[in-house]
């Protein structure tokens, strides 16, 4: 058997399109694997005077952390009772694990709550994985 016979015969141009997407295809997958998505969103429904708790992957090892903001135009609705790492179950050095928010909604109201993951000393980049939380109150 000769190698010729598993290569089709194509010009150059084919090539260079096989060749393009591949490399596009394999981008993405590395793209979607290191991000875990550019963008998740969520709905939280809740009661006035009633509590929730958000829960989002990271390792602070890196020096990343989640930066959160509520729109503006619901400022106010929701307080930020508190914040905490859970470091994961494993002895593995490294080894991210979960920011926790618990919050309280004190206003009726739908919230939108954005989550960058960020390093607060570079500031929020366009480039910076995000979580975004809309949150009706009533």
């Amino acid at each position: 058997m000769r190698l010729s016979q598993w290569i089709p015969e194509w010009g150059w141009w084919e090539w260079i399109q096989v060749t393009l997407f591949a490399a596009v295809l394999l981008l993405a997958l590395i793209a979607g694997l290191v991000c875990g998505g550019a963008m998740t969103t969520g709905d939280i429904n809740v009661k006035v005077d009633e509590e929730f708790v958000i829960e989002l992957k990271g390792n602070p090892t890196t020096g990343y952390t989640w930066v959160w903001k509520a729109s503006e135009m619901d400022d106010g609705a929701v307080v930020l009772l508190e914040s905490w790492y859970e470091a994961p179950a494993t002895d593995l050095v490294g080894a991210g694990g979960t920011f926790k928010y618990r919050f309280e909604a004190v206003g009726e109201g739908r919230v939108t709550m954005m989550f960058a993951y960020a390093r607060e000393w570079e500031g929020v980049q366009p480039t910076d994985e995000s979580r975004i939380f809309k949150v009706d109150i009533r």
